[in-house]
Parts: C-alpha cells; sequence; structure tokens
C-alpha cells in the first residue's frame, strides 16, 4: 500500500512542526474563557444595585448625585 502525495501532505501539516497545534489547544479554551467573562460583565453590569434592568442606552445621573457635586 503506497501512500498518495496529498496524504503526505495532510501528514506534513498535523505534524508537530513549530508548535502551532500546541498554540491552539492553550489559546484556545483562553479565547473561549475571556468571552464568557466578557459576556459575564456586560449582565452584570446591565441589573442596577436595586436589581431591577436597567434601559438601554445611557442613563443620566440622578438629581441626588447632580446636587452632591
Amino acid at each position: 500500500m503506497s501512500i498518495g502525495s496529498s496524504q503526505v501532505a495532510i501528514q506534513a501539516i498535523l505534524a508537530h512542526e513549530g508548535g502551532w497545534d500546541e498554540f491552539l489547544l492553550v489559546s484556545g479554551p483562553i479565547v473561549v474563557i475571556i468571552g464568557l467573562l466578557v459576556l459575564a460583565k456586560r449582565r452584570v453590569d446591565a441589573i442596577a444595585p436595586d436589581g431591577t434592568k436597567r434601559p438601554n442606552g445611557p442613563t443620566k445621573p440622578s438629581k441626588s448625585a447632580r446636587s452632591s457635586k
């Protein structure tokens, strides 16, 4: 059974040359974790301290916050 040139090329690409596959194994989960943390931060920021959802868009400071300056 002989190995075709395309199979040799695939084996060469998938061989441990330069460590690119190890890089993907490490960086992939890190990217997923960072994405989940960003998503969680957005959800936490969208909830007001009293537990109600904040409206979408910019919010204006309350009168008490403006008068205390």
